[in-house]
């Protein structure tokens, strides 16, 4: 999939590596972030429920070791 994209984004006149991907809403699943790392994707945005300062922030952390 992202070579074929990147080769439309080519006969398109566009430089595939000026092209940034993202998946939003994404899981809090180190083995999903792995593979979009791996297949090139530049980030991801956690899907997070609406809560609670506190809530929120502890739900924050858990999403860090997920980044590197």
């Amino acid at each position: 999939h992202l070579p074929a994209l990147h080769e439309r984004l080519r006969k398109a006149g566009r430089d595939p590596a000026s092209f940034e991907l993202t998946l939003y809403m994404c899981a809090q699943d180190r083995a999903l972030v792995e593979r979009c790392r791996d297949a090139g994707l530049h980030r991801v945005v956690f899907l997070l429920q609406p809560e609670p300062r506190d809530a929120a922030l502890r739900a924050l952390d858990a999403c860090l070791p997920l980044t590197r």
